[in-house]
């Protein structure tokens, strides 16, 4: 596996400066590099000097970019611990990453980039570059220090030194900027459309991953550079390996789709003033023939039972084996000394060499063939035993029923919720409890309905469908897991108390329909039925116990004991008598209300002119699935009640006219009243001899009088 060691040199780019005086004006004219990936150089046999240095010119397409100071943006902001009175101007210069992806040629490693800026002025020959603190001298670095060169290596993207300014004829990094009067600070961002920039492309096959490195360093963490920040991904710290404490600056991971069927990896976030933010990270490829390029005659060595990697120099991890279907997340974790501790079912060691990582060698850089070299071993296995937990509710030790878990609920457990739930117990003491919490998930379920999980249970006093037969139930498992290793002790059985009674609320019916009066042959797990009373009125009818069924009184259909007769009732109690598998019985009683049928209104539909649909409703009474519902109708008046709706007919016919008459009396008495007011109102007037001109004429008279007294 020829890696490419590349390390993220470089996002961000470079910067100069140039002087301004008076009106003058500097361009800054910029050019760009891009690096050969490991493999595809080894294809070329490329021959060039420390190749996995060298930056390769993009020709042929002209200055990646030309600036002018004063075009660009303005950038206002504070610069924490910097004089900012004295910076003159603050700009921000954005490098466009999707336009120099356009520009590099196909063999070219899309994260390595580098970037020449110089000054294009021939009165700035004294003006000089100050190389970055981590810069190396790389062969296309002008030696006249006219030039200065930005990129960012997987070092700077932890230091942040993103401000170049201009001082005193040099150009410089934000390191020094605590001094002298700067006619310009520039801000450097990288722009990209990408919401994902890969350092390389990482391949795996199955469950064979490589190891690389993420960018880290605890100085970025604490770094309060709110400009221009890169955040390591939290989830991967506890997890990765520095190889060296001295030299922070990338942590090793394997790299593998953390959720099932991803295609990157992410080691961290870069996070830039006002621009949306970018995940830095590998692209992933599942290719197992770029694996097997990569491994070489290594691939067929991986699975050996015994690893014959040197411990001193090797890093191991652990495995949590295939993506379940509890939760779509594969995961690695450290390896360490407690083991047994930590182990999942499942659980692979992987074991790693170092010497991948060696000097230039990590990322591939180095110009020679490293082959990398791991191996996988399968951890111990351990057996289980799943029982049932039931909270605030203990077995009860005097029911002898052997490899069942029995509880009897007294009436003070009545009206509780039980929580209930599965718990697997793993094979010695020193076992890790959590072993098969990633293989299996059981929950528990009624053997009656095993669709339905039960997390709580409550048992009130005339219901009895939620006592008998409970388990766990296997709902999701990885598809490597054995069942076999886990055994079942889960059985559990809830029982009423010896004697009890439970009553159905009292079941109206309409009509001679006898079937009703039936017992169901098994309450479901809970009891057998062993003895049925019938009574009207109180009075037996029948009584038989389960050896009694003659099948001509009471007939035994496959799931039934129906009583049969012709006979007319009005106040029906059947009595249900049941043994449970531990001998004590309970009682269910049903209580019928039946109402004589009308000659209008019947319960079935026959070929007659006058038959009523009847609407019916099916009654759920309190009872298990086995039980048959029963169908009723909806209660019917009783006789009396016709007779008490004929009278107030009668009576209402005979008020309405009565009524009716009585406000056509009053009605004529008013009209009367009222024309004998009109035309005593008319005598009186014409016997005063008073018209409409003699009452005006007294009113202006009046008024003439009351003006002379005044």
């Amino acid at each position: 596996m020829y890696f490419n060691k590349f390390l993220f040199h470089t996002l961000q780019l470079c910067l100069i400066l140039q002087v301004t005086k008076g009106d003058e004006n500097y361009d800054i004219i910029v050019n760009d590099y891009y690096h050969y990936t490991k493999k595809e150089a080894l294809k070329k046999n490329t021959t060039e000097q420390k190749w996995y240095n060298y930056y390769h010119p993009i020709e042929g397409k002209g200055p990646f970019d030309k600036i002018k100071l004063s075009d660009l943006e303005t950038f206002n902001e504070t610069i924490a611990d910097v004089n900012n009175q004295k910076i003159k101007h603050k700009v921000i210069y954005h490098i466009d990453y999707e336009k120099w992806r356009q520009r590099i040629p196909t063999h070219a490693n899309t994260f390595n980039m580098a970037f020449k800026m110089h000054i294009d002025k021939s009165q700035a020959q004294n003006i000089r570059g100050e190389k970055m603190i981590f810069e190396r001298n790389y062969p296309f670095i002008s030696q006249d220090q006219k030039h200065v060169v930005f990129r960012l290596h997987y070092n700077s993207l932890q230091d942040q030194r993103f401000f170049c300014y201009y001082e005193n004829n040099k150009l410089k990094f934000n390191d020094n900027l605590y001094y002298g009067w700067n006619a310009y600070v520039i801000l450097i961002l990288i722009k990209s459309e990408e919401k994902k920039i890969s350092l390389m492309k990482m391949p795996y096959y199955k469950d064979y991953f490589l190891i690389n490195g993420c960018p880290y360093s605890k100085n970025a963490e604490e770094s309060n550079n709110i400009f221009v920040r890169y955040v390591f991904e939290p989830a991967d710290k506890s997890n990765g390996f520095i190889l060296d404490p001295t030299d922070k600056n990338y942590m090793i991971f394997p790299i593998y789709p953390i959720e099932k069927g991803s295609t990157f990896f992410k080691c961290g976030i870069y996070k830039q003033h006002k621009l949306p933010d970018i995940e830095i990270g590998f692209e992933l490829e599942e290719n197992e023939d770029l694996v097997k390029d990569y491994l070489k005659e290594k691939y067929n060595e991986i699975r050996n039972d015994s690893c014959s990697i040197n411990p001193s120099y090797s890093i191991s991890f652990m495995y949590h084996g295939e993506s379940t279907s509890i939760n779509n997340l594969i995961n690695f974790v450290k390896f360490n000394e407690t083991i047994d501790q930590n182990t999942l079912f499942g659980t692979k060691k992987y074991t790693y060499s170092t010497e991948i990582l060696k000097g230039k060698n990590f990322y591939f850089e180095d110009n020679k063939t490293v082959i990398p070299n791991f191996c996988i071993q399968d951890l111990k296995s351990y057996k289980g035993i799943v029982e049932m937990e039931i909270v605030d509710l203990n077995i009860d030790p005097t029911i002898n029923n052997s490899g069942i878990n029995n509880y009897l609920i007294k009436d003070d457990n009545l009206d509780k919720m039980i929580s209930t739930k599965c718990k697997i117990k793993v094979e010695g003491d020193s076992s890790p409890q959590d072993y098969f919490s990633k293989a299996v998930s059981y929950s528990v379920v009624k053997d009656t309905n095993k669709n339905l999980i039960v997390t709580d249970i409550t048992f009130k006093k005339n219901e009895y469908q939620f006592y008998g037969k409970y388990i766990c139930k296997i709902i999701k498992k990885a598809s490597a897991f054995n069942e076999t290793l886990i055994e079942d002790k889960s059985l559990s059985y809830f029982f009423p108390t010896d004697k009890r009674v439970f009553e159905h609320d009292l079941i109206p019916i309409f009509g001679v329909n006898n079937d009703f009066f039936n017992c169901s042959v098994k309450i479901e797990d809970i009891g057998t039925f062993i003895k049925i009373e019938i009574s009207d009125n109180g009075a037996e009818e029948v009584s038989a116990t389960n050896e009694q069924i003659d099948n001509v009184t009471l007939v035994r259909s496959e799931d039934t004991i129906i009583f049969k007769s012709e006979k007319i009732f009005s106040n029906v109690l059947v009595k249900c008598t049941y043994k449970t598998i531990i001998e004590t019985e309970f009682q269910i009683i049903k209580s019928f209300k039946i109402y004589s049928p009308t000659t209008t209104t019947t319960t079935t539909t026959t070929t007659t002119t006058t038959t009523t649909k009847v609407p019916t409703t099916t009654r759920e009474p309190i009872r298990l699935p086995e039980e048959k519902p029963i169908i009723i109708t909806e209660k019917p008046q009783d006789d009396n009640n016709k007779s008490g709706n004929v009278i107030l007919i009668i009576v209402f016919c005979v008020l309405i006219p009565f009524f009716a008459l009585i406000i056509a009396m009053l009605y004529i008495i008013y009209r009367y009243k009222k024309k004998m007011a009109t035309e005593k109102m008319n005598l009186d007037k014409e016997g005063n001899g008073d018209t409409k001109e003699n009452s005006s004429k007294r009113f202006v008279f009046s008024l003439s009088t009351n003006n002379t007294e005044k």
